[in-house]
Formats: C-alpha cells, sequence, structure tokens
C-alpha cells in the first residue's frame, strides 16, 4: 500500500461524521471527503439524512444552531403527505425533488413486504432496478439538485429521501462525481448507511409492527450493496460512455460550474 493510500484509508476510516438525532438515524456530514486537485470538503455545509418526520423539538434545535437553511426532500408526494417534515424553524426552506421510481415508494414497498410479495431477493432486485432509473429516468432531478448547490444561499443545506440511502444515496454520489472525488471515497460514503441500518429497522418495526412477519425482505430493502449504487455507475457507462459525459449532458454540470461547486463546498482554491 502507498502512502497516499493510506492517508486516503485513515481519512476513511474516520468519516462521515454523525450528527446524533433522537428523530433520525442517518444524518451526517458530508465534511471532510478527499476530492480532486488535493481539497476536502469542508465540514458544516452539505449534510444527507433519512426522513425528517420524527424530529423531536430537541433535534430542531440541534439543526438550528448548525444553521440548516435549506432541506430538499426526494420523496413522493404520498411520502411527504403522510410523513412531513419537521419544519425545524419558519425561515428554512424546504424544496420539494421528487424521485418517482418504482423501488423507492416506502409506503407501497411496504404493503408489498406485509403481504409477503417482497422477499429478500425481490428487494435487491427492485434496488439494483431503482439505481438504473435514476439516470434513464431522473436525470433532471439530479440536475435540478446540482443547480441548488450551485447557490451559496441554500447553504447549510440538508438533503434526503426516506432512509437516507437510495434517492439520496445517488444524490451524494452525484455531488462526489462532480468534485471528483474518487471510487472509494464516492462507495464509501455510499456504503456508511450500513451503519445506520438496524436502528432503522428498529424504528420501522417500533411504527410498523406487521413489517415484521417479512423481516428478511425488509432488511435487504434496507441494506447498502456495491451492486446497487454499482449499477447507476454501469448505466452511466453504457449510455454515456463516461462520468465527465453524463455530468455535462444529463446534470448541466460542464468543467466551469463544477470548479464553481469545488469552491463553494472546498473553500476558494489558492
Amino acid at each position: 500500500m502507498t502512502t497516499e493510500q493510506k492517508v486516503v484509508e485513515k481519512m476513511l476510516s474516520q468519516l462521515p461524521k454523525r450528527i446524533e438525532l433522537q428523530g433520525a438515524r442517518n444524518f451526517r456530514d458530508m465534511g471532510g471527503y478527499s476530492v480532486a486537485n488535493g481539497r476536502t470538503i469542508q465540514f458544516g455545509k452539505l449534510y444527507r439524512s433519512d426522513q425528517l418526520c420524527d424530529l423531536t423539538d430537541s433535534d430542531a434545535d440541534v439543526l438550528n444552531a448548525i444553521g440548516i437553511r435549506t432541506v430538499v426532500d426526494f420523496r413522493r408526494s404520498n411520502e411527504r403527505g403522510k410523513s412531513p417534515n419537521h419544519p425545524i424553524n419558519p425561515d428554512v426552506n424546504h424544496i420539494s425533488l421528487p424521485v418517482v421510481e418504482k423501488g423507492t415508494d416506502v409506503f407501497n414497498v411496504w404493503k408489498a413486504i406485509e403481504g409477503g410479495e417482497l422477499d429478500a431477493e425481490s428487494a435487491r432486485s427492485y434496488l439494483i432496478k431503482a439505481n438504473a432509473g435514476f439516470i434513464s429516468r431522473h436525470s433532471q432531478v439530479y440536475a435540478d439538485f446540482m443547480a441548488l448547490l450551485m447557490n451559496p444561499d441554500n447553504y447549510p443545506l440538508v438533503f434526503h429521501c426516506a432512509a437516507g440511502k437510495d434517492r439520496a444515496g445517488f444524490a451524494a454520489a452525484s455531488v462526489l462525481m462532480n468534485l471528483g472525488a474518487s471510487h472509494d471515497v464516492i462507495f464509501h460514503d455510499y456504503l456508511a448507511t450500513g451503519h445506520s441500518t438496524q436502528a432503522l429497522i428498529e424504528h420501522l418495526l417500533g411504527k410498523r409492527p406487521t413489517l415484521s412477519n417479512a423481516l428478511e425482505g425488509l432488511t435487504a430493502l434496507l441494506q447498502v450493496h456495491p451492486e446497487y449504487l454499482g449499477e447507476a455507475f454501469l448505466t452511466i457507462e453504457r449510455a454515456h460512455g463516461s462520468i465527465d459525459a453524463y455530468l455535462q449532458s444529463e446534470q448541466k454540470m460542464d468543467a466551469k460550474k463544477r470548479e464553481a461547486l469545488a469552491n463553494i463546498l472546498c473553500g476558494i482554491s489558492e
């Protein structure tokens, strides 16, 4: 292992930085990751999370203390309607960018699990197809997300879906791709949700005890595996030839915009 690889490995072992909340189990700071040109994402600017509907008032105090200005929600309208986010405070800007992809519609998936229609293998198949769909059917959503990140006034910003792993997971990967992060960094951040899986399962079982009848399918649905996000990258390669081509044509992020984003998230390069 080279010295550079050892440095990266040590850095990743200490990340991500988690924010402990009572009502969210996968809230974390994206700061600290190394990206292109020796730069590092600053702490306290960009966060990713699971849904914010169960936040307590004490949790809201934590988010107010870190100064959250913008919440980006990738959930469908039915998810938002049944589980609306905590407002945090009246000045927070809540933005909806729904990703309507089969396999990520939480309530319908839960019904399928409870009805015995979704076993572990079916759950894995759903998630692989969903990640491909982020590329083939939802590029505009992620382009809109990147446009929001280009406005410095939107920070500090948190983005989330239901579990904070698939729709939000690809959003996080998009940020890291645009900043020129390595494959190892991108997948480390994605797989870090695995540390929250058990807490997510216990939380859902507490709210919907009938899900315990199909624990294998539920567990598979809430896990992260390299092949899930890997399917998104394979789809990019098949459809666009390269990550750079995809970012430029579908997310509307050319080299100038990517440098501007790096300046926002990493600070002005000297």
